[in-house]
């Protein structure tokens, strides 16, 4: 997780709150975690979506200073918070609106038509560079393809409109993630005849600059440098110039076939794949990211989940979501030693959202208080990176399903683009 800068003027006040969960050890073996062993340093500000709300949480007094109504929600999709310039971005199945970050009142919003039934339609992440800001609409059959816009972020003026997607007809459900490289953005496009491939966009003008080969196994989760663009969500790793578009290097991954889902990640020189699959024997494989040579093949263990497991990861570890009906247990995996780092387990439901960052594992745990859950609490729990409760913060709301953090010092950590 890569931070970026914020204001150092965000009001801090005191007194935290806690509340009581367990740790296991790598042998799976519980043990409770002392009331001595907390840390009190976990301070800053957190950005939540809960239920249809957007919501700013003071980390170090547990209070929350304002609620804005979201504008676009209906569930809110996947969509990632962004911040840039004060403003917070929240997406949805319907546009994309903004809010100050100091009152939660909204600045501009702008409508995009939501195909009926769509599910990948709701996602709306956004890229930004200077005074713009990038995000998409989705393809379907009653409002046809699916375009990358490009708006001033201060306004939300659209500046240009481009086609992302020509094969409109008989296909739904085409989205994708929009990336900045060199003044340039880059994401997943499709064409007339449904083949799909990575194109790149003059950022002030939307002019086309280049194009991939068709690659159908190509989805809108990219990795993005200045140099490189990696992919790796079929039977093989990708790696693309991000100058030209020209294919670098083509890997077979080796990963046996079934429904699985992969998560890539990059760490420096490595290209890091996780492969998720209904089965809690799940596999690793890291890559030379400059020749798309492998230097190890991993399997590791999780715990056994009602859904496939979600993955977050940060310098040498995984970090693994596992929900089932009554209980979330987190493992960390280090790559590198290839063993479980720590568990820990949270004997309420949570949810998928986790951020990452430089002392914390920050993630939603628990239901809201409602009548089918009447004894959980909804909060937010950070661990320390050894899997240690540092502090849980109550929030108001049954669900979260997106979140940004501002930790005391300024510095923003966002989720990625799942």
């Amino acid at each position: 997780m890569k931070p970026i800068s914020f204001f150092a003027s965000l009001l801090l006040l005191t007194s935290p709150v806690f509340w009581g969960c367990t740790k296991s050890n790598p042998s799976n073996q519980p043990s409770p975690n002392a009331v001595d062993s907390f840390q009190l340093d976990a301070n800053g500000i957190l950005y939540l979506k809960v239920d249809d709300t957007l919501r700013r949480l003071d980390v170090k007094t547990g209070s929350s200073d304002w609620g804005t109504a979201l504008t676009y929600h209906s569930g809110s999709g996947q969509s990632p918070l962004n911040f840039d310039s004060g403003y917070i971005y929240q997406g949805s199945i319907y546009g994309l609106a903004t809010y100050n970050y100091r009152t939660g009142a909204m600045i501009w919003m702008t409508a995009i038509p939501p195909e009926p039934g769509s599910t990948l339609g709701m996602y709306r992440a956004t890229a930004i560079n200077d005074s713009l800001v990038f995000y998409t609409g989705p393809t379907g059959v009653f409002f046809g393809g699916g375009k990358l816009y490009c708006a001033y972020k201060r306004s939300g003026d659209v500046l240009w409109e481009t086609l992302i997607d020509s094969n409109s007809l008989g296909f739904k459900d085409f989205n994708s993630i929009p990336y900045l490289a060199n003044g340039k953005v880059i994401l997943l496009i499709r064409d007339m005849d449904g083949h799909k491939r990575i194109g790149c966009f003059h950022a002030g003008t939307g002019a086309s600059v280049w194009n991939t080969t068709i690659n159908d196994d190509l989805s809108s989760r990219l990795l993005v440098t200045d140099d490189h663009i990696y992919a790796a969500q079929g039977q093989y790793a990708y790696c693309y110039s991000a100058k030209d578009g020209s294919l670098q290097w083509r890997t077979d991954m080796g990963f046996s076939g079934g429904e699985f889902k992969n998560y890539p990640f990059l760490d420096h020189d490595r290209l890091i794949v996780a492969r998720n699959g209904p089965v809690t024997s799940n596999a690793i494989r890291i890559f030379n990211a400059i020749n798309g040579d492998q230097n190890s093949s991993q399997t590791f263990e999780v715990p056994a989940a009602t859904d496939l497991w979600r993955y977050t990861y940060d310098k040498g570890v995984l970090y693994i979501t596992s929900q089932t009906t009554d209980s979330v247990e987190l493992t960390a995996y280090n790559i590198d030693t290839k063993s479980v780092k720590w568990r820990y387990r949270y004997s309420q439901l949570g949810a998928w959202s986790a951020i990452v960052t430089d002392k914390y594992f920050i993630f939603p745990s628990g239901i809201g208080r409602t009548p089918l859950y009447e004894n959980a609490a909804s909060q937010m729990t950070f661990l320390d990176l050894n899997g240690s409760l540092v502090k849980q913060v109550p929030y108001r709301g049954v669900y979260t399903n997106s979140m940004l953090y501002v930790d005391s010092t300024g510095t923003v950590y966002k989720e990625e683009d799942r």
